[in-house]
């Protein structure tokens, strides 16, 4: 589709290439002469006459010929169809093309090497129509454009759909883009093609002094009328009275299935919480003493091997988080949230712990702090000592009436 110059006529064959005749027979206009049909009787002569003048000369459709001679009824009734379907396709070719609707809007805007064209199909619309808008830019060579980004919305426009055709050069060697949107208005009214602004950069080192190395152009607003569908008809609208209201269908049918679906819900549920009942098994608290448990983590410790592994800190973490934890448990006093200064504190105020055992706890947690935040690098002796001292407490203080719920079985 050229839109500056705006040639749409189609055509089912182009001059030049041949007739139908050649598509049909194989043959072009460099065949030779068909030998000629026989004259058809029973006066059709007329006839076979206008059938052949589509053919082209040289080249005829026989009608009808001797019964004995003549080709097959489905081969003559196809002929005739592809005949029929050339003549319509014609006629149908040169009414579309005379019914090719011209731009209603036109404007040319123009600043050095920059030419804009804003077209319109249409400056009057419906509020059921949408108005097509072409942007033609028609540059130089050495310059580069930015064109204003339109979005989805275009003043009060609702752009529906967007197409741009590939760049190319007319015959002077400008560089031509051409962009059309496709613009749905919201209400009736006066609306308008809002003006756009285009701006141009020189290229590095052009030699043209009479044009400036960048600008803008703007194009004017572009007015639009909206009219509404019921301009015509809308004096001869009028407001009905209010209905009174309409009542609910009470036929006795109705009132059935709702009471019977009433029961299927209630049976429903009634089976449900029964069986959900009967599924249930009682909770059974699964209990343990407090230094099993804490037996049982500093064994899975030492099969860690984190000395070994030098995760020196990583080991000193959980040491000390295993005796805080069963002293939590034993004692109940609540020690893995609480520093070592509060935790001896509360210690020696509870007075659980004899002398002995306060002394010992205190000399094992300040040295595990002194690994974890003072930067101390032990050895592996003083570890397996640190070790030592978490389960030989752990085994002095060791009752068996602490014991801790450790998980549910339902």
């Amino acid at each position: 589709m050229n839109i500056e110059g705006l040639d749409l006529t189609p055509g089912p064959f182009p001059p030049g290439q041949g007739s139908l005749a050649s598509h049909l027979h194989g043959k072009g206009e460099r065949g030779g002469p068909h030998p000629p049909a026989p004259s058809p009787p029973c006066g059709e002569g007329e006839q076979s006459h206008s059938r052949r003048r589509y053919f082209g000369r040289g080249t005829s459709v026989a009608c009808c010929a001797h019964p004995t001679r003549t080709a097959p009824a489905t081969v003559v009734v196809g002929v005739l169809v592809m005949l029929a379907l050339f003549v319509v396709g014609c006629e149908g070719g040169e009414t579309s093309a005379a019914e090719t609707p011209a731009l209603a809007v036109d404007r040319p805007f123009e600043r050095g090497p920059l030419t804009v064209h804003v077209r319109l199909d249409k400056d009057t619309i419906t509020i059921a129509e949408q108005v097509r808008l072409v942007i033609v830019t028609t540059l130089q060579e050495g310059y580069t454009l930015d064109a204003p980004q339109l979005g989805q919305q275009l003043g009060g426009w609702s752009i529906g759909d967007y197409t741009s055709a590939p760049a190319s050069l007319d015959d002077q060697g400008r560089h031509v883009t051409t962009r059309e949107y496709e613009l749905h208005p919201f209400l009736s009214g006066s609306y308008e093609i809002p003006s756009l602004t285009f701006s141009v950069r020189a290229h590095a080192g052009r030699g043209d002094s009479e044009s400036p190395d960048s600008f803008t152009l703007t194009t004017e607003r572009i007015p639009v009328e909206v009219t509404s569908l019921l301009d015509d008809q809308r004096r001869e609208l009028t407001v009905g009275p209010i209905k009174s209201v309409v009542g609910l269908p009470s036929s006795a049918r109705t009132w059935l299935w709702v009471a019977a679906g009433s029961v299927v819900l209630a049976l429903g549920t009634l089976v449900a919480l029964y069986v959900r009942r009967h599924r249930q098994r009682p909770v059974e608290a699964l209990r343990y003493p407090a230094h099993e448990l804490a037996s049982a983590k500093l064994a899975r410790l030492a099969e860690r091997k984190l000395v070994e592994r030098g995760e020196v800190k990583a080991f000193y973490r959980e040491v000390s988080q295993i005796l805080r934890q069963y002293i939590e448990d034993r004692f109940a006093l609540h020690a893995p949230e609480r520093t070592t200064e509060e935790f001896l504190r509360e210690s020696r105020r509870s007075a659980v712990f004899t002398t002995a055992q306060a002394d010992t706890l205190g000399d094992f947690l300040m040295h595990c702090d002194q690994v974890k935040f003072a930067e101390l690098t032990p050895t592996t002796a003083e570890a397996q000592r640190t070790f030592d001292t978490a389960r030989t407490f752990i085994e002095r203080t060791k009752i068996e009436e602490r014991q801790v719920v450790v998980e549910a079985a339902a």
